[in-house]
């Protein structure tokens, strides 16, 4: 199980990567991935890649898409492509990645 970025209970939005094997025990990845700080993201699994979409980095809605293979790097895949949105949904079905709502 994998936690991509968010905001912590002070509201402070967070660009960390963390995982569990257990969900007891986790250990962080990387305190801060390529990819801005952000919450209300949305992300999945596809393609043996970790994905991040959207989301809102306290100013501003997102439109940038990211990926990884092991968590610690991240590549952008693309920016402005789809609408800047938050509060989505990201699924991977059929052989590719589906955005909904947002």
């Amino acid at each position: 199980m994998w936690l991509l970025g968010g905001k912590d209970n002070s509201g402070t939005l967070k660009n960390d990567v963390w995982n569990t094997a257990d969900g007891v025990s986790w250990t962080q990845i990387t305190a801060s991935a390529n990819f801005s700080a952000r919450s209300d993201h949305a992300s999945a699994e596809f393609d043996s890649k970790m994905w991040v979409a959207g989301g809102h980095d306290g100013s501003n809605y997102l439109s940038d898409v990211w990926h990884s293979a092991d968590g610690s790097t991240w590549t952008q895949s693309s920016t402005g492509v789809i609408p800047a949105r938050a509060e989505h949904t990201l699924s991977a079905f059929n052989g590719m990645l589906w955005i909904l709502g947002g």
